[in-house]
């Protein structure tokens, strides 16, 4: 596809004025931001991609937060080692700063357990997930119905 159909995919007429389309927005926004924070007080996605690890099409909306849960090991790795850091310039609060790496800690392993997993099944089932992506790459948005060739093999392909 070209770049015009990809901004007009990305923005239709009158996107500012959908109230849906910027709730939605915002939804994402916060679900990342959530991601980074606290990725282990998200049990029900971890316990979605191990027990879906074989089957892609129930993994596939975990493969769109999967940059958060990237952002989520870079940003927690860092705040491990800031407490490092910080226990090592002997500070009063050695308690928090424990309590800071361990929550820190978590998070990480949350978020490397879902990279982990989405990897893997990426590596072996590569022909379904090139099926997936094909369908999320050239299916038709927003309730439109479909005018090229490729967006009607899309429709035909999520619908089988």
């Amino acid at each position: 596809m070209g770049f015009r159909q990809d901004v007009r995919d990305d923005f239709p007429a009158g996107w500012w004025r959908s109230a849906a389309r910027w709730r939605a927005g915002f939804v994402d926004m916060g679900t990342r931001t959530l991601i980074v924070i606290a990725s282990a007080l998200m049990p029900r996605r971890i316990r979605t991609a191990l027990r879906a690890r074989c089957i892609p099409t129930q993994l596939a909306p975990l493969d769109d937060l999967l940059d958060a849960y990237l952002a989520a090991v870079l940003v927690n790795l860092g705040a491990c080692a800031a407490a490092a850091w910080w226990l090592g310039t002997g500070s009063p609060h050695v308690l928090v700063v424990i309590a800071i790496a361990a929550y820190a800690i978590a998070n990480t392993v949350a978020a490397l357990i879902v990279i982990i997993i989405m990897s893997r099944s990426r590596l072996t089932q590569a022909a379904e997930w090139a099926v997936l992506d094909y369908i999320d790459r050239h299916a038709p948005r927003r309730g439109r119905p479909p005018e090229t060739i490729a967006e009607y093999d899309a429709e035909r392909l999520k619908n089988l």
